[in-house]
């Protein structure tokens, strides 16, 4: 995820620039687009979505299945902890009875 953060804040930051650089010398109807990504970067503050980070999900996503695999790897070694409590368990009741 920090290399996609890098990514949106570069690509984000680039285009501010350009666009107020592009506005001062060029023409003013360049500043229209800093205003636009201003408004796209509050409207994913309140929604959550970004369309940055959505295409640098469709373009990127090796690193998405690093962290798919590694919750996998996480989530399959607590099945195994709460497996291996569950059967400690079972042979401690089972003891219990016994007695």
């Amino acid at each position: 995820m920090k290399r996609k953060r890098q990514l949106h804040d570069g690509i984000a930051g680039a285009l501010i620039t350009a666009g107020v650089a592009l506005g001062y010398y060029v023409n003013p109807l360049w500043l229209l687009l800093p205003g636009i990504l201003g408004v796209a970067l509050l409207q994913s503050g309140f929604t959550g979505f970004c369309p940055v980070y959505f295409i640098l999900a469709r373009t990127c996503p090796e690193e998405y299945e690093q962290v798919r695999y590694r919750r996998g790897m996480v989530r399959q070694a607590e099945i195994w902890f709460l497996e291996e409590k569950r059967s400690r368990l079972g042979s401690c009741e089972t003891t219990a009875r016994a007695q």
